[in-house]
């Protein structure tokens, strides 16, 4: 198993690869993951901060979001989306928390709502188990 690494602002961030193949580098955030590739895990990390999605990634397969707390986002808390419809697949976001997200939209007068957790045109994927609240945002 290869282990990547990401340099966040609360602590680094541990990606697993599951298979051992070659990794995609990945880039921090401030608050989180962008580009995330295959059969990666993020798991029992605290990601806060920053002006986007505190985790975003696009056109991953196989990617595991699990027991992470995510907080203070000015976007959404977590956002896995795709260039088009099934490129990214097999996805698990389970049993995270996540609460002030969707800030930019905390006034209520923002003239749009961030989508607080979302797979967009991702299949085969579970989400479940997830608590959000205290944010400003929808889904």
């Amino acid at each position: 198993m290869q282990i990547v690494e990401a340099h966040l602002i609360q602590k680094p961030v541990r990606a697993h690869r599951r298979d051992g193949t070659a990794v995609a580098p990945l880039a921090a955030l401030a608050c989180g993951l962008r580009g995330l590739t295959q059969h990666v895990e993020l798991r029992g990390f605290e990601i806060t901060g920053g002006s986007g999605h505190c985790v975003q990634s696009t056109d991953a397969t196989y990617l595991n979001i699990i027991g992470n707390t995510i907080h203070e986002c000015q976007q959404g808390g977590i956002r896995i989306d795709s260039s088009k419809a099934g490129v990214s697949h097999h996805h698990q976001i389970l049993n995270n928390v996540i609460y002030n997200a969707g800030l930019v939209n905390s006034s209520n007068n923002a003239g749009s709502w961030p989508v607080i957790l979302m797979v967009d045109q991702g299949a085969d994927s579970l989400i479940a188990g997830n608590q959000v609240y205290n944010s400003h945002g929808e889904g």
